[in-house]
Order: C-alpha cells, then sequence, then structure tokens
C-alpha cells in the first residue's frame, strides 16, 4: 500500500501529501518523511510548488497530531480506567504521565522531527496526561517546522540521489536515537554506581 501511495504524490500532489502525513502522524504505518523528502525533490524538479508542499506537509501534520491529542484527551476515562485495572499497566500508566508533565513540551518537540515514531504516541499521551493544550501546541508547532523543513529541504537540496539521501537521513535518526539512548543508560549506571 505505500508504494502505491508514493507512485500518487507527483499526480494528487499536495493534498494528498496533507493526508498522508496527517494519518502518519494519527499512528498509520504510512511514509510521510519519504513521501515530504519525495515533494521536496519534486518541488527542485519543477513538479510541485515548495510553498504548496511545506504548507500541505506542515498542516497535515499538525491536523494529525491534534488529532490524536484530542483521541487521548477524549479517551482518559475509558483509557485510565482499562490501564488501572492491570497493576503492570497502571504503573506504566503513572510512569507516562509523570513523564510527559516534567517533560511535556520537550517530549512533544523532539517525537516530531528526532523520535518521530515516537509522535503518535507522544499525542495521545500528552492528550492523556491532560498536557495544556496551549504548551502541547507550541511544542507541536514548532517540532513539524523543524521536522517539514528539514526533510522537504533536503529533497529539494539532494533531489538527484532521493534513495541514498532516504537512507542517509534514516541512518542519522537511528545514530541520534542510540546515542541518546547510550547518554540515558551511561548517566543511569553511573547514579547507580555512586549508591
Amino acid at each position: 500500500m505505500s508504494e502505491e501511495l508514493l507512485e500518487l504524490v507527483p499526480d494528487l500532489g499536495p493534498p494528498l501529501l496533507a493526508l498522508v502525513v496527517a494519518l502518519a502522524a494519527l499512528g498509520l504505518p504510512l511514509p510521510a518523511t519519504l513521501a515530504l523528502v519525495m515533494s521536496g525533490a519534486l518541488a527542485a524538479a519543477g513538479e510541485m510548488d515548495l510553498a504548496a508542499v511545506l504548507a500541505a506537509a506542515f498542516l497535515g501534520a499538525v491536523a494529525g497530531d491534534h488529532a490524536g491529542y484530542a483521541l487521548g484527551r477524549l479517551s482518559r476515562g475509558s483509557l485510565r480506567r482499562w490501564l488501572t485495572a492491570n497493576r503492570r499497566r497502571a504503573e506504566g500508566l503513572r510512569r507516562a504521565e509523570a513523564a510527559v508533565q516534567r517533560h511535556g513540551m520537550a517530549a512533544v518537540f523532539l517525537s516530531r522531527w528526532l523520535l518521530a515514531p515516537l509522535g503518535p504516541p507522544t499525542n495521545i499521551a500528552a492528550g492523556a496526561a491532560a498536557l495544556p493544550l496551549a504548551r502541547f501546541t507550541a511544542a507541536d508547532l514548532a517540532g513539524e517546522v523543524v521536522w517539514v523543513g528539514l526533510y522537504a529541504g533536503l529533497g529539494y537540496a539532494f533531489s538527484g540521489s532521493i534513495a541514498g539521501l532516504v537512507t542517509l537521513a534514516g541512518d542519522l535518526v537511528w545514530l541520534a536515537f542510540s546515542l541518546g539512548a547510550a547518554m540515558w543508560l551511561g548517566a543511569r549506571l553511573l547514579t547507580a554506581l555512586r549508591r
């Protein structure tokens, strides 16, 4: 299904890009980043309007993110009842809510572009943890500006070698994630050793 959607991007342009990005922000396994890079490359080739690509991706991402936030906010009661019915899930919920309350805006901002696979669950967790909408929106808008600018810009700048660029971008994201995880684990280890 993902390949068929990617083939339609040049034909249907920005509206399809907005839809793909919005659905991916809700957690559907769609190639939003690849579609954005490809759209940037098509804009460089004169096949799509760059301003329309940027606007469509940004609006689609923000709409999808806010739909996920609303889902978390609206299902909070039933979600909470289901999660707290099991002691293990209840502890996980407590930790997730504490993390969103403590690092809410940073978690939202980084999950837009650096840790993009964590974006959809972060949206729902932020809504369920009642992160204020204004704070969620501010972090979301800033993060999506970075994501859209970064990936559309990469597609635009390196339109001649898209396949290599997408691979490199994916590798860089995993490298950054791995370094962050190693630093976090190292800090935890040092704390444990000091005790």
